[in-house]
């Protein structure tokens, strides 16, 4: 047994079709792991019932289910900060709600843990259309010139160090999915120890796609450029880089 804690955080919008099975998965996976475990639930505002299934599930296991809920939307980013600031135990694990990702693949990233901050999961294969895709290959290209993020992909499931995680500022625009990079730049810029692990990738179980629609795009393209700016063309004083905390 993993003898450190694990949080899998889970944001969550309009997942009522998936939410039930993916917090059951998630909890049957930690109690495999290790003794001390929490699985988090960060409601984005939904108008289905995710909210009201997930409260429905902290109900019957308290001890190891919570869920917080956004009243309005917040974006992607939004929702992730939530889920990153308000994880409790020794290491995270950011875990999607679409049931794309085979939570028992969480044992290959623990694995990998000595000695590491982060361990960032990478599709051996995407599951999606070729629109997703082409955004993908793109975003990973212009991370790696902008941000000299040399990793396969960033933008899928992570192990984080809790310490490390909470100790970064987080000001990604909540409506771009520029959280990821921000924070693996940052952790970069902190010395943080940081391997990969291939992990299998599927169809999307139920409901539709957030990442894809032209405004999320728009958005998100925009809000790399500003960051580029910030933090490494003209950064200010408060942006400079800490040292990773010491475990």
């Amino acid at each position: 047994m993993f003898q450190d804690s694990i949080s899998i955080v889970i944001p969550a919008f309009n997942e009522e079709a998936t939410i039930v099975s993916v917090v059951d998965e998630a909890r049957e996976v930690l109690k495999t792991l290790t003794a001390d475990y929490e699985v988090l639930v960060v409601d984005d505002g939904s108008t289905d019932h995710t909210g009201a299934l997930a409260e429905e599930l902290a109900a019957n296991d308290p001890l190891h289910v919570r869920v917080l809920h956004h009243e309005t939307n917040k974006g992607f980013a939004g929702a992730i900060k939530t889920c990153y600031a308000n994880a409790s135990k020794d290491w995270v694990f950011l875990a999607p709600a679409d049931k794309q990702v085979d939570l028992s693949e969480l044992k290959n990233f623990v694995a990998l843990t000595d000695g590491m901050d982060i361990v960032v999961g990478y599709r051996k294969h995407r599951a999606d259309g070729l629109r997703r895709e082409l955004n993908s290959t793109v975003f990973h290209l212009l991370c790696r010139l902008f941000f000299g993020i040399r990793l396969k992909q960033i933008s899928t499931s992570k192990l984080y160090r809790r310490t490390l995680l909470q100790s970064i500022p987080l000001e990604a625009a909540p409506s771009s999915a520029m959280i990821e990079p921000e924070v693996i730049f940052k952790a970069m810029q902190r010395g943080a120890r940081i391997t990969e692990v291939g992990m299998n990738h599927y169809p999307r179980a139920a409901g539709k796609p957030k990442g894809t629609g032209v405004r999320m795009i728009f958005n998100t393209f925009g809000e790399m450029f500003r960051l580029w700016w910030v933090l490494r063309v003209a950064p200010s004083p408060e942006r400079l880089p800490a040292p990773a905390p010491k475990n």
